[in-house]
């Protein structure tokens, strides 16, 4: 373990690069939703093990091995929480692409030992290790361009029925019909619009939706 660990410096359009560049090679088509899943198990040749009460006992979701071949997920959000699962995939395919000197320089399999692992960080250099991570796992389950085209799509049917979008709850119906085709949370979607400009009116306006 390094004596002090630090994130790597990437700026949001860095990670869209890489989530980019991650979906060309594994996923070219971009047919939605984006099959994190066998992505993981099948190209990826990592191991998904559900493990039962890691939340509960151990305030997360999932952890990646050192060596990148397991992925462990919590057994509940597994079986019961299909959209969370897939976004905990995401987030950790986000780690073993963005941090793999980090994890090549520690050595951890279980929990327990992941834990210890993550109180290494400095405060500062936790938070950006995970919002990369985070971050990468949004552009890989809603690529860019996708998003752009759903959220149209969806706007001139709500246009269509006279729905004002300078009322959030227009964005609100908007932002839940869009995270179906892509199988994530609204949550996910509403920073995605807010991180690529495109909850606004002002967007619609540039698309000619709106005058």
């Amino acid at each position: 373990m390094p004596e002090e660990i630090k994130a790597p410096v990437l700026s949001y359009e860095q990670i869209r690069r890489a989530a980019d560049a991650f979906l060309s090679k594994h996923h070219p088509s971009r047919k939605l939703p984006i099959p994190i899943e066998e992505i993981v198990e099948l190209l990826l040749a990592i191991h998904i093990v559900p493990l039962p009460g890691l939340q509960e006992t151990f305030e997360i979701e999932a952890f990646t091995t050192s060596d990148r071949r397991e992925i462990h997920v919590d057994n509940f959000v597994y079986k019961s929480r299909y959209r969370r699962y897939r976004f905990s995939l995401a987030h950790e395919v986000g780690h073993i692409t963005l941090h793999k000197e980090l994890y090549d320089a520690s050595q951890f399999r279980s929990v327990r030992e992941w834990k210890h692992f993550i109180t290494e960080f400095p405060a500062d250099e936790y938070t950006w290790f995970e919002y990369q991570a985070y971050s990468f796992a949004g552009l890989v389950l809603v690529p860019g361009r996708e998003l752009k085209l759903h959220v149209e799509r969806a706007a001139r049917a709500a246009l269509r029925h006279r729905i004002d979008f300078h009322d959030d709850l227009a964005w609100e119906y908007l932002e839940d019909h869009v995270s179906d085709a892509f199988a994530v949370s609204r949550d996910v979607i509403h920073k995605r619009l807010i991180k690529d400009g495109i909850r606004d009116v002002t967007w619609l306006r540039s698309r000619g939706l709106v005058k």
